[in-house]
């Protein structure tokens, strides 16, 4: 611990103690090519220390710096709001015929050209004292980097922009250099330069780049849509499900996300619709003449509709299925187009992240 005081005291710190190769993980099996892999900061166990402490520092005045429309890395926030509340405005403005613009910024390559200048700006614009963006400074300007090719590492360089996927501050510096962003929208706002979408007791900036028409099978009254969908980092990979319930007037009564372990594409759907079976026959208070399940995957409902069980481990959960299917009178299940599902889509990828379980019920 004897670094940690010299760092705190002095603000001094020896150069080799942020020394960090770079990793290729492949996304899928069988890469071939630079797209396939995902790069990974391997820090050394100080420096990661050091960044330990300042993070979980950080973390903690998180929520007072940055503001509602981030949801990522802030406490007590999800990230899968932000994909419900961007599908119930395309929603909204779908069934009462408004308008409106919606834009996408894909953040995806944002970590390798954030300015070390511009965070630190940030920071001290946002209160942060200058020993702490002296520590923080030092933190993304001083690592060593060097790729590891065929296990053997490269000749060393050094970083004049970006952030190091990998470090535990790098997350938190990253939101902070978007509420930039996101305070200018607001600017913008209050300016009566853009208008965000009126949606529930306030108003949101949603992020979209292209708006396809969705067509979706409209219910009879008192009918209600359980909405499911499975999903698969890999086949198999990392999986989740997730599943949102509506009534007439699309309102949610029911929406779910869970982590379901490694799977591949095909049992994730089935253990979508399994788990939306489950959350109807334990709500006896849900009142409803007919609930229809819609699954973009047609061949998880042929296989629940066929006679064969498919996949040997999915022959329990089949089984359950055809039985609720069976003994409720009302009781559907239909395939629908990807296009339609995306509500569905976004929980499930949430879920197949692995970062908590979601089971939220509305007024039901």
């Amino acid at each position: 611990m004897n670094f940690l005081h010299t760092i705190y005291n002095d603000g001094s710190v020896i150069k080799d103690f942020n020394c960090t190769f770079i990793a290729l993980i492949p996304k899928v099996k069988a890469s071939t090519s630079l797209q396939d892999y995902r790069p990974i900061s391997l820090v050394g166990s100080l420096y990661k220390v050091l960044a330990k402490v300042l993070a979980n520092r950080l973390k903690n005045v998180m929520d007072s710096v940055i503001g509602p429309a981030q949801m990522a890395f802030v406490k007590d926030r999800q990230i899968v709001d932000s994909f419900v509340i961007a599908e119930e405005v395309i929603h909204t403005w779908r069934k009462s015929g408004r308008g409106g613009l919606l834009v996408k910024l894909d953040f995806e390559k944002a970590y390798d050209s954030v300015e070390h200048d511009f965070v630190l700006e940030s920071l001290e614009r946002m209160g942060f004292g200058m020993r702490w963006c002296n520590w923080i400074k030092w933190c993304i300007s001083s690592p060593s980097l060097s790729v590891l090719v065929n296990g053997g590492p490269t000749k060393q360089f050094s970083m004049d922009i970006g952030l190091c996927q990998g470090d535990p501050l790098s997350p938190f510096l990253f939101n902070i250099a978007v509420e930039v962003l996101s305070s200018m929208l607001d600017k913008a706002k209050h300016m009566d330069l853009l208008k965000g979408a009126v949606f529930g007791n306030g108003e949101v900036h949603i992020a979209d780049d292209t708006v396809q028409r969705i067509v979706v099978p409209y219910p009879p009254f008192l009918d209600l849509s359980f909405y499911v969908d499975g999903s698969a980092r890999g086949n198999p990979g990392e999986a989740g499900i997730g599943g949102i319930l509506r009534d007439l007037r699309g309102r949610i009564l029911c929406l779910f996300s869970f982590y379901v372990g490694v799977l591949d594409a095909f049992s994730a759907e089935v253990m979508a619709i399994h788990r939306a079976c489950q959350l109807i026959s334990g709500k006896s208070s849900v009142a409803w003449r007919a609930i229809t399940i819609f699954s973009d995957s047609k061949s998880a409902v042929d296989c629940i509709l066929g006679s064969d069980f498919g996949n040997v481990q999915l022959v329990n959960f089949v089984y359950d299925i055809r039985q609720f299917l069976n003994s409720s009178d009302g009781f559907d299940i239909k395939f629908m187009s990807r296009s339609a599902n995306s509500s569905a889509d976004c929980l499930a990828k949430a879920g197949s992240l692995g970062r908590g379980d979601r089971l939220e019920w509305g007024n039901v």
